[in-house]
């Protein structure tokens, strides 16, 4: 239910034109939160989905977004979102990454989530 949770808020954020990342503790999570959220997504919504390894993201005509990335590695060098959705692994398996990262992803106006589950 959480993992559903986390799926529907990333995409109502994006649909509303918010550059959203998702941001799980490894590339094999974030993959799995990238099917997770296709599913979800009718058919009928203007969008474009984006898969290619360690790259996939699902982006709405409106000009939201929502990425799927790993925190380990260099996976969110050079991105930014209005909303971050951090699995709560991340903090346990990478607690480097919330230090180091969030704010610099943020900016000023941004928004943290975390989650349960991926």
């Amino acid at each position: 239910m959480h993992k559903e949770l986390a799926a529907i808020a990333g995409l109502g954020a994006a649909a509303l034109g918010d550059r959203v990342l998702r941001v799980a503790s490894t590339h094999a999570s974030a993959r799995e939160a990238f099917k997770r959220s296709t599913r979800l997504v009718d058919s009928g919504l203007p969008v474009t989905i984006r898969s290619s390894a360690g790259s996939e993201r699902i982006e709405f005509d409106g000009g939201g977004s929502i990425r799927f990335v790993s925190a380990r590695g260099h996976g969110v060098r050079g991105l930014s979102a209005e909303l971050l959705l951090i699995d709560e692994s991340v903090r346990l398996l990478a607690s480097n990454f919330y230090h180091d990262h969030v704010p610099i992803l943020l900016g000023r106006e941004g928004r943290v989530v975390q989650v349960s589950g991926v």
